[in-house]
């Protein structure tokens, strides 16, 4: 018969929902009025003891008994907690036919509790051929996938279904099949125990494989995940849904993908791929949706060995993901933060980021009602390598605050970040020495910020550029949670009198990490990790510390070619049509970072480059000429360094007037002859005697 399930108090007697029985019985056999109107007789019974309630039900005409295992009733002032029980009977009997010929039934109803079952079954709206695993989304009830029975089907073409696969909940649909339906079938089960199968019938037909040879490539440059006691660790920004939804994002930032390919489903599946290409030991994701994190990403990786936690935005709809392989890794403890909290207490940033600090916090309101609305969320797991002798292992992963113009804001964060990391490995008896430190995510920070000096080079001098930004930047409005997390225009601006002076009157914070400097996976060399229309650059990052740990390998990262379709590239392979992300084959707007570390002393092959700043020869991807860059480029020119500016038809190369090495390096890349002169650009006629000589020009003319 059909499947019902009753949800009842666990203290209730049992005499309440045999009642509810006798009365669906005795409705469905004479009538909602039962045999003497049962409807006046509930209403006289109230809430009368359990005890009484086959006396009040008699005439209803239906008798429901509970037998235990040796065929006994059990008392109706039983609990259900108590009586409810696998191999126990429920006995109904009724009459039926009329009175002169009536008939008495007795049937026997076997109790089955927690019987395993699958309550939720559906296949993705777009199913992918090839090497992409295709796996449905699943509600299983006291059971696990790996105990339930699977099975694959493909339409035929007359009608009917063909078996292409068994035994597993996920299934590589063969090419052949492409412009067909599948189905998938799942058998819950528990032991010996078997539950009620469910079936699920893809919407649309199963479509080609996109071109992997990019991502194929990566996972075959790593190999298999290290033996012993290294670690493989990624860092993933896949891209909210919530945020690829957005008409800014299909208008704006990824105009040039098909709505087909920036389909979640389609999506997520290559983001899968791209995950368990690799056999990770540590996962650190970002973006993840929180829908997605329960029914895609937790039972998908979790049925692949892993074991993770989450921890949502304070918007909720998106957060960071963090999984480690149980076979090789346990966890001692994990803990998740809001910033805004961590800044909003007085006395942990006076105890962690020290008294002048929290000092020039309380002073400056407007930075600091900034940092106290942030929503952005840390996680740390704190790790031990299972059979690694004691080895142990802290991981930080996290998503800093976006906007362009808060630098500043993410120095900051960096600092709270290292503080907790540094506290919680106090609270556990641990210090450094005992247990390296790992930094992952999207630092939303390229490499010659102050966010990822403070990670390099272990301090941030209160001179920074950057400081600049604390008094002209301002929180205008929130709607984190409708709008597109990049959507500058609608939240945020520039704000001169913000700050109620002038520049050199910003705050200044000289910063200091409770750690040594921090390596780069990359040694700060990578051209970009985030590659969309408007802003290309770097922001994605493993650190780990380069005296405890040693990098074995990197994954290659891709080049701007790589990112071309088969059409973008001329038959010398040559770049004829710039591809962005996402695209057809690459699921998000960022690339992942995969690094193999080993504990020290170990084999590191290629060690990277410590110094700071970045090394001179890193690939520069052009910034945009935005007034979020101002400060940047000022800090270029103050260097000694070369910047290229939008004029009203061409880019025009300029260094500061006052630097010999900038003017040289201009002549150096332009191949000018010495003997011809550079134009000077000034801010006020007055200015002309300070960096030229206009001795010999007339006043007037100046």
């Amino acid at each position: 018969g059909k499947k019902l399930n009753m949800a009842r108090k666990r203290g209730e007697p049992i005499g309440k929902p045999l009642e509810r029985i006798r009365r669906t019985v005795s409705s469905a056999c004479f009538g909602k009025g039962g045999k003497a109107k049962g409807r006046e007789a509930k209403k006289q019974r109230g809430d009368q003891a359990a005890a009484a309630f086959n006396d009040d039900t008699a005439d209803l005409g239906v008798t429901c008994t509970m037998l235990d295992h040796l065929g006994h009733p059990v008392p109706e002032t039983t609990t259900n907690s108590e009586a409810w029980q696998t191999g126990y009977t429920l006995e109904l009997k009724y009459t039926t036919g009329r009175e002169e010929d009536s008939e008495v039934v007795s049937k026997k109803l076997k109790i089955e509790t927690n019987l395993p079952g699958c309550s939720e079954l559906a296949l993705p709206r777009r199913i992918i051929a090839g090497q992409i695993l295709t796996s449905p989304a699943w509600t299983l009830e006291f059971c696990s996938s790996a105990d339930c029975k699977w099975s694959w089907f493909a339409e035929e073409e007359g009608g009917g279904w063909t078996t292409i696969g068994e035994g597993s909940p996920q299934l590589a649909i063969d090419e052949k099949f492409v412009g067909r339906r599948v189905k998938v079938r799942c058998e819950p089960a528990c032991g010996e125990r078997a539950g009620e199968p469910r079936e699920a019938v893809s919407q649309a037909p199963v479509m080609n494989s996109p071109p992997l040879r990019f991502m194929r490539a990566r996972h075959d440059a790593m190999g298999a995940r290290p033996a012993g006691s290294s670690l493989r660790v990624m860092s993933y920004n896949i891209l909210a849904d919530v945020y690829s939804k957005t008409s800014y994002a299909k208008d704006v930032l990824y105009p040039d993908i098909s709505k087909e390919h920036l389909d979640t489903d389609y999506r997520q599946q290559l983001s899968l791929f791209e995950v368990s290409g690799f056999g990770c030991d540590i996962l650190c994701m970002q973006e993840v949706d929180s829908i997605l994190y329960d029914k895609f990403w937790s039972p998908r990786l979790g049925s692949g060995g892993y074991e993770g936690f989450f921890s949502p935005k304070t918007s909720k709809v998106e957060g960071c993901a963090l999984f480690w392989n149980q076979e090789k890794l346990g966890a001692r403890c994990t803990e998740s933060v809001h910033l805004r909290d961590l800044f909003a207490d007085e006395g942990w940033l006076e105890k962690h980021l020290g008294a002048e600090a929290a000092s020039t916090l309380a002073r400056d309101q407007n930075l600091w009602g900034i940092l106290r609305k942030i929503s952005t969320a840390a996680q740390y797991a704190l790790l031990e390598v299972q059979q690694g002798e004691g080895r142990r292992v802290l991981v930080a992963n996290t998503h800093l605050y976006f906007h362009p113009g808060a630098s500043h804001i993410r120095a900051l964060s960096v600092a709270a970040i290292l503080a907790h990391a540094a506290d919680l490995l106090s609270r556990h008896g641990l210090t450094e020495e005992d247990c390296p430190v790992l930094v992952c995510g999207d630092l939303n920070s390229e490499p010659d910020t102050g966010a990822i000096e403070l990670l390099a080079r272990s301090s941030v001098s209160a001179e920074h550029y950057e400081w600049r930004d604390c008094s002209r930047f301002s929180w205008k409005a929130r709607d984190e949670e409708s709008g597109f997390e990049q959507d500058e225009d609608l939240r945020y601006a520039l704000d001169g009198a913000a700050g109620g002076g002038s520049e050199e009157r910003y705050p200044r914070f000289d910063l200091r990490s409770p750690f040594g400097p921090l390596a780069s996976s990359d040694g700060l060399r990578s051209a970009f990790t985030n590659y969309v229309k408007g802003y290309i650059g770097a922001l994605d990052y493993i650190f780990y510390p380069p005296g405890k740990m040693g990098l074995e390998r990197l994954a290659p990262l891709p080049a701007e070619r790589d990112l071309c379709s088969e059409d973008g590239l001329d038959s010398e392979g040559n770049v004829v049509a710039q591809g962005y992300l996402p695209s057809q084959s690459f699921p998000s707007d960022h690339v992942s970072i995969v690094a193999d570390l080993s504990f020290l002393p170990g084999t590191a092959v290629e060690p990277p480059s410590l110094t700071w700043p970045p090394p001179g020869d890193r690939p520069v991807m052009p910034l945009p000429a935005s007034r979020w860059n101002e400060g940047k480029a000022a800090d270029a020119l103050r260097r000694g360094l070369v910047v290229a500016v939008p004029t009203d038809t061409i880019y025009g190369v300029a260094a500061s007037a006052s630097s010999d090495e900038g003017i040289d390096r201009i002549y150096d890349a332009k191949r000018r002859p010495a003997f011809l002169p550079l134009a000077l650009c000034i801010a006020h006629p007055s200015e002309i005697g300070r960096d030229g000589d206009a001795s010999h020009l007339p006043p007037d003319l100046v």
